[in-house]
């Protein structure tokens, strides 16, 4: 829901999360052509658990 700012301006809140009930996100490193992320290390997952970001967006 925006909040309005004078006339012309508003302001949005913006709540993004990922993982939310923290469920394993297993791959399998031989299915995928990338076998190691761009650092050289194994990938054995996709994101953390429970991640979440806050973001304002203002128009104006």
């Amino acid at each position: 829901r925006p909040f309005h700012i004078g006339d012309r301006m508003q302001l949005i809140p913006i709540l993004e999360m990922f993982n939310t009930f923290n469920s394993a996100n297993n791959i399998n490193p031989l299915s995928s052509p990338a076998l190691f992320d761009f650092n050289g290390f194994l990938r054995v997952g996709v994101g953390d658990p429970r991640q979440a970001q806050l973001a304002l967006r203002f128009l104006f």
